[in-house]
């Protein structure tokens, strides 16, 4: 059974560890969204890291392997890399996107994860 959260998580924790180019390390407390649910959580990045951290302790940290991708989309900047994904109990690989308009996502074959607040 797919726990509820783990999208969630997953997505936040794309945002948060994987850090893209110009974007410094921080810590921030922002809503998460599997699509379908929202729940608040901790989101921390580090240069290559991005950490999502929910209220009930759930973790999910996210790695940039390669480089980034840069291109302008319909007015807005998108940045795009390959990740690796640790669910906590499973490793998955990726895809995180951040946009200047849409916000941060982060996808694996069996979830999704977006982040609004996160547009940088």
């Amino acid at each position: 059974m797919v726990q509820p959260w783990r999208c969630t998580l997953a997505a936040a924790a794309m945002t948060l560890i994987v850090g893209a180019p110009g974007h410094g390390a921080g810590s921030i407390e922002t809503t998460c969204s599997n699509g379908t649910d929202q729940a608040v959580c901790q989101v921390e990045r580090s240069d290559d890291t991005w950490s999502v951290t929910l209220a009930n302790g759930q973790r999910l940290q996210a790695r940039r392997l390669g480089r980034w991708s840069r291109k302008l989309e319909a007015g807005a900047t998108l940045q795009s890399c390959n990740v690796r994904i640790d669910l906590g109990d499973e490793i998955v690989y990726g895809l995180l996107t951040i946009s200047t308009l849409k916000g941060t996502t982060l996808i694996w074959p069996k979830g999704r994860i977006e982040i609004a607040a996160l547009k940088e």
